[in-house]
């Protein structure tokens, strides 16, 4: 039974993917040259990922 259906911003459905960038973003801090958690690289994902989008389209993204 389908509980609810996810779109991303761009209108695409999605599956729910916390899980999953949890897990690639605890890989990353194990294998990182420096010293951080798995938390310290989802934000820094994010924030880059952000920045990134606003970069390509401003306000009106």
């Amino acid at each position: 039974m389908t509980k609810a259906i996810f779109l991303d911003f761009f209108g695409t459905i999605v599956f729910e993917d916390n899980e999953m960038i949890k897990e690639i973003s605890k890989k990353t801090a194990d294998r990182a040259n420096n010293p951080c958690t798995w938390q310290e690289v989802n934000e820094y994902w994010w924030n880059r990922f952000s920045e990134m989008f606003e970069e390509s389209y401003g306000e009106d993204f």
